[in-house]
């Protein structure tokens, strides 16, 4: 006779229970091992969709041909050492082909200087590889798995001077002169006497001024004493021909061959202003809504040439006021 003992009963009842777990275990594993399984299948499923995908959308383009329009609007911005062109999207196109010529050549000349893929509405390139102080003309073109598209028209830019050639440029146009104020006294007995300045005088275009100007008082003479004026540069002597706002209009006699005449332009966004002050010539760097700027300067653009000067109080005079 077998006597089911407490320990007996409690043996038997622990193996039952892991026999029940491990049943439980194997389709939980199999399962587990089935999600795995397909943990990897799934990626590649969506790399063939995708795949699919592109191949519909790129037999499409091929059935609907090549882009038939060019980029518009179509702006560009330059710097002394970038130029970037930015466009708006154009239907059917997945990718631009950006072309550039030296100076105004045509497009025959031009080279393919980059190719951009650009999902948004705004396209842009940024050409880095431009000299300061040189022209390029740029062409872009939209263009896809059928071909190309056509181009924009062609579109000149200058670049940017840096500010050191904007300053030298500024200093060989620029001299200071002598003008002198005389004053005899004694009915022309008594020696004369001088009164002499050191006012800048600035070479632009066909003409010559200066944020300098005689007191009204200066050439007047009585029947004591006689006063007159007299102003030089280099060997020439310098008349006043009409001023403006504080800012004289020069002549030279004869001719000044010293000075490097500027061209007039107009403003940028940033510009430099040169004055002498102490025998030197100074600069700052300027905007056409600077709320101040130095006093007896010249401004010049980006471009080098110039804009404006201002008179010896410091208001701003453009020069197409002086004519």
């Amino acid at each position: 006779m077998v006597h089911n003992s407490p320990p007996r009963r409690y043996a038997r009842y622990l193996l039952g229970s892991a026999a029940a777990v491990s049943i439980m275990l194997v389709p939980i594993a199999y399962g587990a091992g089935w999600l795995a399984d397909l943990s990897q299948v799934r990626p590649v499923l969506t790399e063939l969709n995708q795949d699919q995908q592109q191949s519909v959308q790129q037999q499409k383009i091929l059935a609907a041909g090549p882009p038939t329009s060019s980029p518009s609007p179509y702006r560009i911005a330059t710097g002394a050492f970038h130029v970037t062109l930015t466009w708006a999207k154009v239907p059917l196109a997945t990718s631009y082909i950006i072309y550039r010529a030296e100076g105004t050549q045509s497009f025959s000349h031009a080279v393919n200087i980059g190719q951009v893929s650009q999902p948004n509405r705004e396209i842009s390139f940024v050409d880095n590889t431009v000299t300061p102080g040189r022209s390029y003309t740029y062409w872009v073109a939209p263009n896809n798995a059928a071909g190309q598209g056509p181009t924009t028209p062609a579109v000149t830019v200058h670049t940017f001077l840096t500010w050191q050639e904007i300053f030298l440029t500024g200093a060989r146009s620029a001299a200071p002169s002598t003008a002198q104020a005389w004053t005899q006294g004694g009915m022309g007995l008594l020696p004369k006497t001088a009164v002499k300045t050191r006012p800048i005088v600035w070479s632009v275009g066909t003409q010559l001024y200066s944020p300098f100007l005689f007191s009204p008082q200066a050439s007047k003479s009585t029947w004591l004493t006689k006063r007159w004026t007299t102003w030089t540069l280099d060997d020439s002597s310098l008349q006043i021909v009409n001023t403006t706002k504080g800012i004289a209009l020069l002549s030279a006699k004869p001719a000044l061959t010293s000075l490097k005449s500027l061209t007039p332009g107009s403003w940028t966004p940033q510009d430099l202003a040169l004055w002498y002050d102490a025998g030197s010539l100074q600069e700052a760097i300027v905007t056409p809504n600077s709320p101040s700027y130095p006093v007896a300067a010249l401004i010049l653009n980006r471009y080098g040439q110039a804009v404006a000067l201002t008179s010896s109080q410091g208001s701003k005079v453009t020069l197409l006021t002086l004519r």
